[in-house]
């Protein structure tokens, strides 16, 4: 029966043949799944297998995938609470989805033979008990399957958890913290307005044309001064002016970061194990999924 606890469209679950290291196995799911296994087992496989199955196309594919060279892969999935997800689909599709429907459940398949070539995402008509490629409703499932995102197993997880800009813990917080800024950014503006006085000459233009108003902070002006006195010593007719820039609300969202409390200080996430930083990776991907569900569909209720 489908899962009405979350709302959530899910892969409930996924039949892998004839894939890499996977002779046939079915992996039984549920909205938030993980697999655990020793280094090399197949864990990677049997997530490409679900992209491919969603996203892929010929070109994903080469001959080293096969686990038996001259047979075929076959990648089967079974969604649940596809229901709710049918608005996402054109209306010239959206009934033709529905009749394919098993108790809100939806069949998908993908078939590469030798070559090799990826075929079309099949739906299962119950009506037929056979899988099949509708005219055009390749497309229509595009609207509403589920985007994979996925993300390869930490080569150094203690440096992905410094979470720069550029490692992958910190572009997950930076795409989190990002629906901040629309919400923020008036504030932030007249915030900075105010720093920017404090710091520069400011120039707004008029009808009458530009103004030029000073309103900076004391200490600034004396710092000029000073700067301008020892400059006039030996080049007496020029003259120095300072300007602090400052950040724009994107940079400071930009440069967000966290910092855990498992006890009583506040540390970094690359100052714990791998367990928790690991788990931390885990934490904010289910908080961007609820994040992208909550602006499509509402709250997440918990």
């Amino acid at each position: 029966m489908p899962d009405q606890s979350t709302g959530l469209m899910f892969v409930e679950s996924l039949t892998v043949q004839n894939f890499r290291s996977i002779e046939s196995e079915t992996f039984e799911l549920t909205p938030f799944s993980v697999l655990i296994g020793k280094n090399n087992a197949g864990k990677s496989n049997v997530m490409n297998a679900l992209q491919l199955l969603l996203e892929g196309t010929s070109r994903d594919f080469s001959d080293r995938d096969f686990h038996v060279p001259g047979g075929n892969i076959v990648l089967q999935a079974r969604l649940q609470n596809v229901e709710p997800y049918l608005c996402l689909s054109s209306d010239k599709h959206r009934s033709r989805i529905e009749e394919d429907l098993q108790q809100g459940n939806l069949l998908l398949q993908k078939i590469v033979t030798s070559g090799p070539t990826a075929g079309k995402l099949q739906v299962y008509d119950p009506a037929k008990e056979s899988y099949g490629t509708k005219t055009g409703i390749d497309a229509a499932l595009k609207q509403i399957v589920p985007e994979v995102i996925f993300i390869e197993a930490f080569q150094d997880p203690t440096a992905e958890a410094v979470g720069k800009a550029s490692a992958t813990l910190g572009k997950l917080l930076r795409q989190i913290v990002g629906g901040i800024q629309e919400h923020v950014s008036g504030e932030l503006e007249r915030a900075f307005d105010v720093a920017n006085r404090l710091l520069n000459v400011v120039t707004v233009e008029s009808d009458s044309g530009p103004v030029v108003t000073d309103e900076r902070a004391e200490q600034v002006k004396e710092i000029e001064r000073s700067i301008a006195a020892n400059l006039a010593e030996v080049f007496e007719d020029t003259a120095v002016r300072i300007f602090i820039d400052l950040p724009g609300v994107p940079d400071l969202i930009a440069n967000a970061r966290m910092e855990l409390r498992d006890g009583v200080k506040w540390t970094p996430p690359d100052r714990k194990g791998q367990g928790v930083q690991r788990v931390l990776y885990v934490a904010l991907l289910r908080s961007l999924a609820e994040q992208i569900r909550t602006q499509q569909q509402g709250p997440v209720k918990r």
